[in-house]
């Protein structure tokens, strides 16, 4: 059997049949009737209610929104695969602005549980069943003085299909049309930065390269509009709501104090020279080259011959290293294969990328991703695996506790990475297999905290210029090629082939500043794998409790569990440390052998 077949792809049945099911028609029905009788019900009427029916409330919108995540959770899912079927996309485009509708009609509520007393929160807090919910509700009031009056909310919402989202679609689909030839095959755009990436030969290397810059180029003005479009967007509604900063809203959204990511900023930007420019001009020596260029930026190093993984050598490895750490997460794990909720098999239309989708609690998860049987693609199952499992975890605390804030979403994830990188140490047979694996997670963890602060530093320039006038796509290259020689360091030559590279960085698109969650998530793990190495007493259920809160408590509380404190510098200079001392251990492996 030809191992390409043996690579799954999802069932989304759990959800619906096909874009076009019945059912969804039938329930789309069902959520109108009942957004009717709830506006009956509760509008303009919260702040008479008694806390037990406040509670009773609670629940029925939560139903309510559960139905309309759902039908929502589909079309991203289905959308996702079938970026070039105009069917799909029309239709998901019509439901969307129906569901957009419908939450437009039920957003009264969050609006009048802003307007609860103090007095009454605090007795909120005392009442065992409605109490549950007081993380929500406090997350629901930080918003308080950034909301607007319920008319434009709704027009807000109501606008979203015809506005943001139908340039996030633009987007999607001018990706997905992408396709660069290289020696007469023709490659997708996900299929060619692999290889730009993954080949061991150089100049194939560089081939992708220029010619996904060509194809780039050619795109260059649309994805310099969108992005312009989009960004503007946001600077009209922030300065609407009141917001200060650029990444105010994204701060909030993330119930973090903004203190806190200027910490992690400041910090990961000074540890550029300890960490990425030294490594890449280690990289440099290693490989020969008087220069780097963006093409070499993931270059194998070669120390032993790249293991080409099998779909099923890759979710045995993954699954070994979840159960040794805990059955627990092992078991949650192999329900995503056994149940077919994992889409790994590469095709035209599918998005590049990958992601876990927590669709509905009383549903389960997917995954999506492209496995082409590298060793990136074995960390990338254990990234999204983690992903999984958390929400999985988090699932039983309902809809609107489960969702967990950005910046501890990534634990779970990177935590997953970690667990498979000890095992593949211990499974090493060579000095030179651990140096493989040695550089194959610095480069990872490069990628993950050094890279996504640099982005996030792009971001932060972009927005700020744009509330002054639009950019042109020379401006918009030239903030992308200063953010990216300041993170790469003195060992990379980059040309203008690399200045329009950011034209297919989706989070720029469809989540701005969604990016340092990243590396808040890397280095925290950092931290607490350190603590789990310590032999912290109970770390397995401890750590399990943090997974199944999700949304329902306050990341500080969660953390300090297990002794750490965010808020201060040492934490992060703590984290960054574990990937300085990652790149020591690679340096003098010879010298210790």
């Amino acid at each position: 059997m030809n191992e390409i077949k043996k690579i799954p792809s999802w069932d989304l049945s759990d959800l619906y049949d096909s874009i076009k099911s019945e059912k969804i028609s039938i329930e789309l029905e069902e959520i109108d009737n009942e957004i009717i009788f709830f506006n009956k019900k509760y509008k303009d009427k919260l702040l008479l209610l008694s806390l037990d029916k406040l509670y009773i409330s609670i629940l029925e919108y939560e139903k309510i929104k559960e139905k309309i995540e759902k039908i929502y959770s589909f079309v991203d899912l289905i959308t996702s695969e079938n970026l070039l079927d105009i069917e799909v996309s029309n239709k998901g485009h019509y439901l969307r602005e129906k569901l957009d509708k419908y939450s437009a009609n039920i957003m009264f509520f969050t609006l009048e549980i802003n307007k609860l007393t103090s007095s009454t929160i605090i007795e909120i807090s005392k009442i065992e069943n409605i109490s549950r919910y007081i993380e929500w509700i406090n997350n629901i009031r930080s918003m308080k003085k950034f909301q607007l009056k319920e008319d434009l909310e709704k027009l807000l919402i109501e606008k979203k299909s015809t506005g943001k989202n139908s340039w996030i679609r633009l987007f999607d689909e001018t990706i997905a049309s992408i396709f660069v030839t290289v020696d007469s095959e023709k490659y997708s755009l996900d299929r060619a930065l692999d290889l730009m990436s993954s080949s061991s030969k150089r100049e194939l290397r560089k081939q992708f390269g220029l010619s996904l810059s060509n194809e780039f180029n050619k795109k260059e003005d649309l994805l310099a509009f969108i992005l312009n479009t989009i960004v503007k967007d946001k600077e009209i509604e922030d300065r609407w709501r009141g917001f200060t900063n650029v990444d105010s809203s994204r701060h909030i959204s993330n119930f973090i104090e903004p203190e806190i990511v200027d910490s992690l900023f400041t910090s990961v930007k000074e540890f550029y020279p300890r960490i990425s420019h030294r490594y890449y001009n280690l990289k440099r020596e290693l490989l020969g080259f008087e220069k780097l260029n963006f093409w070499d930026r993931n270059a194998p190093l070669n120390f032993a011959e790249d293991t080409k993984w099998k779909w099923k050598d890759a979710k045995e490895f993954v699954l070994s290293a979840f159960f040794d750490f805990s059955p627990k997460l092992g078991e949650i794990a192999n329900l995503f294969f056994q149940n077919e909720w994992i889409d790994a098999l590469p095709r035209k239309g599918k998005t590049s990328g990958a992601f876990s989708h927590q669709t509905i609690p009383k549903l389960h998860p997917y995954i999506l991703m492209n496995f082409y049987g590298r060793n990136n693609d074995v960390m990338t199952l254990a990234h999204e695996l983690g992903h999984g499992v958390h929400q999985v975890l988090a699932s039983e605390q309902g809809l609107l506790l489960s969702d967990t804030p950005l910046i501890l979403a990534e634990t779970a994830s990177v935590f997953g990475e970690q667990l498979v990188f000890q095992s593949l140490l211990k499974s090493c047979s060579s000095i030179n297999e651990k140096k493989q694996i040695l550089s194959n997670k610095i480069e990872e963890m490069i990628n993950t905290v050094i890279r996504q602060i640099s982005f996030y530093d792009f971001e932060k320039r972009i927005h700020n210029r744009r509330r002054e006038s639009e950019l042109n796509k020379s401006e918009i290259n030239e903030l992308w090629l200063k953010t990216q020689k300041e993170s790469l360091g003195d060992a990379f030559e980059l040309g203008p082939e690399y200045r329009n590279y950011w034209c297919y960085v989706s989070h720029f698109f469809h989540s701005p500043f969604y990016v340092y969650s990243y590396a808040f998530g890397d280095s925290l793990v950092n931290s607490l794998f350190k603590v789990y190495q310590n032999n912290f007493e109970d770390f397995e259920s401890k750590y399990l409790d943090l997974l199944k809160a999700g949304g329902s408590k306050n990341y500080k509380d969660l953390i300090r569990v297990f002794n750490l404190d965010a808020s201060n510098q040492d934490f992060w200079y703590k984290g960054l440390e574990v990937i300085e001392n990652l790149i020591d251990e690679l340096v003098n492996i010879d010298v210790e052998a």
